[in-house]
């Protein structure tokens, strides 16, 4: 997970910054779509030309809307068997 782009002050692991939209659970990592060779999705984040995909860092680094995880902006994903 790319938790640097997460809010520094809160752990990404803590309900509050699961409810404040900046991550949530996945069971399966789902492929990048907008480029699928760079292999598994990191973000479900809106794009800059409207719509919501999920995108692999090098994707969401590029066509994000904001580099902002929250509410709105989108969410880094998490496997759900990687927090304890």
């Amino acid at each position: 997970m790319y938790a640097g782009y997460m809010n520094k002050t809160t752990s990404p692991y803590t309900d509050e910054a699961r409810k404040s939209g900046q991550w949530t659970y996945v069971a399966t990592m789902p492929l990048c779509d907008l480029n699928p060779a760079h292999g598994p999705a990191g973000y479900d984040a809106r794009m800059k030309s409207g719509p919501w995909a999920f995108m692999c860092h090098h994707c969401w680094a590029e066509h994000a809307m904001s580099v902002r995880l929250g509410v709105g902006s989108g969410q880094a994903l998490v496997l759900r068997e990687e927090v304890k």
